[in-house]
């Protein structure tokens, strides 16, 4: 059967001869009984790299779970980067906070220190009425400016 199909699958008919040619025909009947699948995101993670100082503040595409069984509403955001902050319309959102799907789409990265690498990630849980849960991770990564060295002002001995 397809993936996530249940219900009645069918029947399988077969008969059955013994050695003086006596038949008899019967047949199974196939249901396939429906299970909560936990809710789905299409990939299970994904990387954004953020290019400091031209993107100082990017918004970020959080991907919205989907649900076989059911209509997911809400995401619970249970991490957040290291560094620089995730604001949804100006405020910063914090760990454990539940956000609608709409308020998911609005969420941006700011960023005012320049660093270089990965500075951890936004993960968003989706759980559905039964319980079942997932989480999701957007993994952040800053290509910063190198900056120089600071230069020295007078002379020194390089003995």
């Amino acid at each position: 059967t397809a993936e996530n199909a249940n219900g009645d699958a069918g029947f399988l008919r077969y008969s059955a001869a013994d050695e003086a040619g006596v038949t008899s025909e019967s047949s199974v009947k196939f249901f396939v009984e429906a299970v909560n699948d936990a809710p789905q995101f299409t990939t299970d993670r994904s990387k954004l790299v953020i290019n400091y100082p031209d993107q100082s503040e990017v918004t970020l595409d959080l991907l919205a779970p989907t649900d076989p069984e059911s209509d997911t509403t809400t995401v619970t955001v249970i991490d957040l980067p290291e560094i620089g902050q995730v604001p949804l319309d100006g405020n910063p959102v914090t760990a454990n906070q539940v956000l609608t799907l709409d308020q998911l789409g609005r969420l941006s990265f700011s960023l005012s220190e320049n660093v270089n690498g990965p500075i951890g990630g936004v993960t968003i849980q989706a759980v559905d009425p039964e319980g079942l849960a997932t989480n999701w991770t957007l993994n952040l990564e800053v290509s910063g400016v190198n900056k120089a060295p600071p230069s020295l002002h007078g002379e020194f001995d390089a003995e």
